[in-house]
C-alpha cells in the first residue's frame, strides 16, 4: 500500500521534470534574413548530442563562395523554450556570438547572437524551405 502511494506522489512529478521537446523540427534547410543585399542557406542537422547549421549556399550581391560548407552554428540544444548554448559564426565580420533559436511558427525561426552576456543582442528572422 505504501508503494502504491509513493508511486501516485512520485510518477506525476516525474512527468512535471521532463522538458517537453520543441514544436517543430529544426531539422532542414532555411533561408536567412537579407542583409547587405546577401543571404545564406543553412542545413541544420544533429551534431553529437546537439544542433549545427552548415552554411550550404546563398544569393545576392555579397556573397562569398569560400564559406560554403562553413558550419555557422553550433551545438544548439533544446532548453524547454529555445535552442540555446551555442554560437553563431558572422561570416561577414568573422566574430563569434552566443546564440539563440527561437520558432515563430513551424516555417520561421528567430536566430539571434549576443554578446556581453547576453546584454546586447541582434538577429533575423529565418524561413524554411524544406
Amino acid at each position: 500500500m505504501i508503494r502504491l502511494i509513493l508511486l501516485a506522489l512520485i510518477l506525476p512529478l516525474a512527468a512535471l521534470a521532463q522538458q517537453p521537446g520543441p514544436p517543430y523540427p529544426l531539422d532542414g534547410v532555411w533561408q536567412t534574413g537579407a542583409r547587405n543585399g546577401s543571404w545564406g542557406i543553412v542545413r541544420f542537422a544533429p551534431c553529437g548530442s546537439a544542433y549545427c547549421g552548415t552554411l550550404t549556399g546563398g544569393g545576392g550581391a555579397n556573397v562569398d563562395p569560400q564559406y560554403f560548407g562553413t558550419r555557422l552554428v553550433r551545438d544548439m540544444t533544446w532548453d524547454g523554450a529555445a535552442f540555446t548554448g551555442g554560437t553563431l559564426l558572422d561570416v561577414e565580420n568573422g566574430r563569434i556570438y552566443r546564440a539563440r533559436l527561437r520558432f515563430r511558427s513551424a516555417d520561421r525561426l528567430r536566430v539571434s547572437g549576443c554578446v556581453l552576456g547576453g546584454v546586447i543582442c541582434g538577429g533575423q528572422t529565418w524561413t524554411r524551405l524544406e
